[in-house]
């Protein structure tokens, strides 16, 4: 793959329209009120990136029409329990008319958090789904509802409209292409991470790289897609690594669906490569227990990913003595532990090409997944000059990013998940807040 398109999503996606348009990227469920789900609508490349550009028209007659220049960050507000299909092209068509989109869900439920997260990311304008009119009432900021992708005319049949900026002219490498909503502090409020193009880069080539193992097999690759498709890092990685590999990325109806959903996951869509948070997995592993249908359908999966949370020991072993090829992935983004080959999903080891150090923890009201452990955690450390690091904002005081993940060593140089030790919250709890002691004492960049 020629390197500036790494260095360019956008340039990624046009070419990948070009040379293998027909090629299928999604894979939508279609909810009839059924459950569960039975049929999935395909989305090529070619048909993403014609939605994309003629959105990127709309959005550009709409931010240019409030004077706000070209390289600002745009807020998209979406509600994450929809099919996000439209979020998806809306977030690729703002980076492809040249802003950077901030990502926000409507499980900050409050206005103030919402705006003053604006205010952090240093967001112009906020695009919203109509259903979060309620949301966007006091908004002190430009606002734009999002229109159905289907009611915008296409831009060959608008007079007068706007060109896009040539590839060439957009971000690219060490300037910021994505803004996500990650983790928070006690308080409540979610931290804003600025991803540049060069780390989202390593980012996917990591990430799939790691599930692919350099292997070519003669089906296409069918990702499930980790909850939703815009909403987090991971979700950005897999979309991009599925456009770098030609692999596909299929949306379950909701995040924890039914057995017989994953039955027909298989079946309709060729899903092969399972990802899936920790806890949804445990209930999956209980049914394979019961069912050996079930237990088949793992086996044959060619990866079997999880996140989140660890599964149990016990969990973890069975898998293992029965073939499942399970994978955790303890850190959606540092992506610096990796699953070690012949061993228990548990057991990780260092990812190649990270420069790290593991630093000893010494407060003993650090967070880990069993208090009563009489052992010393380490918290994984990524030094400064690892390309790995997010954003410079979020270097420590000694320069280096500290990741807030422990872990702990075994004699044999493996170590094991052992929860976090920072300020994490998820983002759905920053409604619990008083908002007013958030904006004038978390809202910091």
């Amino acid at each position: 793959m020629d390197a500036e398109l790494e260095q360019n999503h956008i340039a990624l996606l046009q070419h990948r329209a070009k040379n293998s348009g027909d090629t299928v990227l999604l894979k939508l469920p279609i909810l009839r009120g059924l459950e569960p789900c039975l049929e999935w609508n395909n989305i090529t490349v070619a048909e993403f990136a014609a939605d994309v550009d003629r959105v990127a028209h709309f959005l550009m007659r709409e931010i240019q029409a409030r004077a706000i220049p070209p390289r600002s960050v745009v807020t998209l507000l979406y509600a994450d329990a929809k099919i996000q299909y439209q979020d998806l092209v809306y977030a690729i068509a703002l980076a492809r008319a040249s802003y950077i989109p901030q990502m926000c869900s409507d499980m900050l439920t409050h206005p103030e958090i919402i705006f003053g997260l604006m205010e952090r990311a240093g967001s112009k304008m906020i695009l919203y789904d109509a259903a979060l009119e309620h949301l966007t009432a006091t908004c002190p900021f430009p606002k734009v509802e999002l229109n159905p992708i289907e009611s915008i005319e296409s831009f060959s049949v608008v007079s007068g409209t706007t060109q896009l900026p040539a590839i060439e002219d957009l971000p690219c490498g060490s300037d910021v292409s994505f803004v996500f909503l990650t983790s928070g502090s006690t308080s409540g409020s979610p931290k804003v991470v600025p991803i540049t193009q060069k780390v989202m880069s390593i980012f996917y080539k990591s990430q799939i790289g790691r599930w692919l193992d350099g292997k070519h097999d003669d089906t296409q690759d069918v990702f499930l897609a980790p909850g939703n498709f815009v909403c987090h890092i991971p979700s950005m990685i897999q979309y991009l690594g599925c456009l770098l590999t030609r692999s596909c990325l299929v949306q379950p109806s909701r995040p924890r669906f039914s057995t017989e959903e994953l039955f027909n996951l298989v079946r309709v869509c060729g899903l092969n490569r399972f990802t899936t948070y920790g806890t949804f997995l445990a209930a999956y592993i209980q049914d394979a227990r019961k069912d050996p249908a079930v237990l088949k359908l793992l086996q044959e999966m060619r990866t079997v990913s999880y996140y989140g949370v660890p599964i149990s020991v016990d969990n973890d072993d069975w898998c293992f003595k029965n073939g499942i090829p399970a994978t955790m992935i303890p850190s959606l983004q540092g992506l610096t532990m990796s699953t070690i080959p012949g061993k228990p999903a548990r057991f990780l080891r260092p990812e190649p090409g990270v420069s790290y150090r593991f630093d000893p923890i010494t407060d003993g009201a650090a967070q880990v997944d069993n208090p009563t452990l009489m052992t010393q955690l380490l918290e994984c450390v990524i030094l400064a000059d690892s390309p790995q690091i997010p954003a410079p904002h979020l270097l420590a005081a000694d320069g280096n990013f500290h990741t807030g993940d422990l872990f702990e060593k075994l004699p044999d140089g493996s170590y094991l998940f052992r929860g976090r030790d920072d300020d994490w919250i998820k983002s759905f709890e920053a409604d619990r807040t008083d908002a007013k002691f958030v904006l004038w004492n978390d809202l910091k960049v």
